[in-house]
């Protein structure tokens, strides 16, 4: 990450490629919060979503959607899936209709971190929610 975060910060942008164009910091902190959540180290997730979610343009909706949920994963890694659930329900109120393939793993993973906390009744109507607004998620 240290090399990459290097690289991106001495690149000439207008040398770039033009299928890059879109790679910004907040693209590189969202990439490097991904690293840091699929290694379960969950502080260092949390930093990089701070700045990928600080630096996203507001209008990439979809982009800022994975970034909570990678977020919402750090909180379960944590142990508090209250707080995995109040992130991915405020992701899901933003995406409106989103359904993309991707998207919707992004939603079965996040189920399958809270399922130690099932029990929990934040978890319980979460899992509702995903039930009624994704049909077969939680099956698949």
């Amino acid at each position: 990450m240290r090399e990459a975060e290097a690289y991106f910060h001495r690149r000439d942008p207008s040398e770039d490629p033009g299928w890059i164009g879109y790679f910004d910091a907040a693209e590189l902190a969202g990439e490097a919060a991904h690293c840091f959540r699929d290694l379960r180290k969950p502080k260092i997730t949390q930093e990089f979503v701070a700045g990928a979610i600080e630096q996203c343009d507001p209008t990439y909706v979809r982009t800022l959607a994975f970034v909570r949920f990678v977020h919402a994963a750090s909180f379960a890694q944590q142990r508090e899936p209250h707080k995995a659930v109040q992130v991915t329900t405020e992701a899901i109120g933003i995406v409106g209709s989103l359904k993309s393939r991707r998207y919707l793993r992004y939603v079965h993973d996040l189920c399958a971190d809270l399922a130690d906390y099932g029990t929990e009744a934040e978890v319980q109507a979460f899992r509702d929610l995903v039930s009624q607004k994704y049909p077969g998620v939680l099956a698949g």
